[in-house]
C-alpha cells in the first residue's frame, strides 16, 4: 500500500519527506525504515481545491507498514498557539473529522478504509497546560483530548504532543 500511495496519480502531488508546519515537526523513528512510511500532506490536499468554502484539515496523515499486512494511521494537528490569537474547539474538531470520514472514508478509501492495527491523533503545539495565563487555551485543549472520534466503530481520542513528537514502530 505505500508504494501504491507514492505512485497515486493525486496523492503523490502531496507526500512530503516530512510532516512540519508552522515551525513544528513529528519525527519518524529510526527504527521505521523509508519504505515502510509514508506523509501525506492532507491540509495541502484540500487547500488545493478552487472552491471558496474548503473544509478543515489536518496537517498531515501519516501511514507506516507494521508487517506485510498491517498498518498504523497518525494524524497530526500542529499549531505554534500564539496564545492572543488560539485555537477554536470546533475549527480543530471538523480538522480530524475531515480527515477520518473525509479523506481517509470517501476521497482515497481504496487505501484507508481499513482496519489499522493503531489510530493516533496528535495534536502538537506548545501550550503548558499549567499556565495561568493560557487558561482559555488549556481549557479549550482538555476539551479537544476528551472529544471522542471513531473510524470503523473504533474509537479515537486526540493526543496533546509537545515538539517533537515520534511516530514509532507499530
Amino acid at each position: 500500500m505505500i508504494s501504491d500511495i507514492k505512485n497515486d496519480f493525486i496523492l503523490k502531488n502531496f507526500v512530503r519527506e516530512k510532516c512540519e508546519d508552522e515551525g513544528l515537526c513529528v519525527d519518524i523513528d529510526s527504527r521505521i525504515p523509508p519504505e515502510r512510511v509514508v506523509i501525506i500532506k492532507v491540509d495541502d490536499y484540500y487547500n488545493s481545491f478552487n472552491v471558496e468554502k474548503r473544509p478543515a484539515s489536518p496537517d498531515c496523515l501519516i501511514i507506516v507498514q507494521c508487517s506485510d499486512t498491517t498498518f498504523s494511521a497518525t494524524i497530526v494537528e500542529m499549531k505554534n498557539i500564539d496564545y492572543s490569537a488560539g485555537f477554536t474547539v470546533e475549527n480543530m474538531k471538523e480538522k480530524f473529522d475531515t480527515c477520518l470520514n473525509d479523506f481517509m472514508r470517501k476521497q482515497f478509501a481504496k487505501y484507508f478504509d481499513r482496519e489499522f492495527k493503531k489510530i493516533t491523533l496528535f495534536f502538537v503545539n506548545r501550550i503548558e497546560l499549567h499556565r495561568a495565563s493560557a487558561y482559555d487555551d488549556t481549557l479549550k485543549t482538555k476539551i479537544l483530548m476528551n472529544t471522542l472520534f471513531t473510524f470503523r466503530d473504533r474509537p479515537c481520542k486526540i493526543e496533546l504532543r509537545f515538539p517533537t513528537p515520534a511516530v514509532r514502530p507499530c
